[in-house]
């Protein structure tokens, strides 16, 4: 599986660099001090590699940090919303205190934040922070999200008891089953 891991170029970047070597054991990862080179336009090079990853059915792992995700014009908000707009499922991966982007608030992320900088903890946690990672790219955090959702959402027998007392909001179940058949599409 094809991997985009996004990261900011701040005090973070040893743990991007630790977890794209873990990552790499089993995936290609797309990693930019790995792929963009001097001379290299780089916009067009992290578009190639996005579309890349969205044609593999790979996925976007973002390291939130203040650096990544603080600030609002911000390239790595620029990469997760082409990434969104490509529908390439997101593995949100929270490694400082911040508030997630709004377009992906709703997503679980892997917690990391205490295994920065290396120590003996920081390494202890950092062992079960990364299986949790990689157990999202490999069954999938949001398909996980949306399977629970459509469990959550599976009333059509409580409608259906409902339903002969029910008059005059038909339009209102019509739209109810449109938004969720086109949520679980997407």
């Amino acid at each position: 599986m094809h991997l985009f891991l996004i990261y900011g170029h701040d005090e973070f970047a040893p743990l991007a660099r630790r977890i794209r070597d873990d990552l790499s054991q089993h995936h290609q990862v797309w990693f930019d001090e790995s792929r963009l080179k001097a001379g290299h336009a780089w916009e067009a090079k992290i578009e190639d590699a996005l579309h890349s990853v969205a044609q593999d059915g790979g996925k976007f792992v973002l390291l939130m940090s203040p650096h990544s995700v603080g600030r609002p014009d911000g390239f790595c908000r620029k990469e997760l919303a082409y990434a969104l707009d490509l529908k390439i499922p997101v593995v949100p991966v929270m490694i400082a205190d911040v508030h997630p982007p709004v377009s992906i608030c709703d997503l679980q992320w892997v917690e990391m934040r205490k295994c920065f900088p290396n120590s003996t903890i920081a390494n202890a946690l950092y062992g079960t922070a990364f299986q949790q990672l990689f157990d999202g790219i490999e069954h999938g955090v949001q398909e996980r999200a949306v399977h629970g959702l459509r469990l959550a959402l599976s009333y059509e027998g409580e409608i259906a008891a409902g339903l002969p007392r029910f008059t005059g909001r038909e339009w209102v179940l019509a739209e109810v089953r449109k938004w969720l058949a086109n949520l679980l599409r997407n």
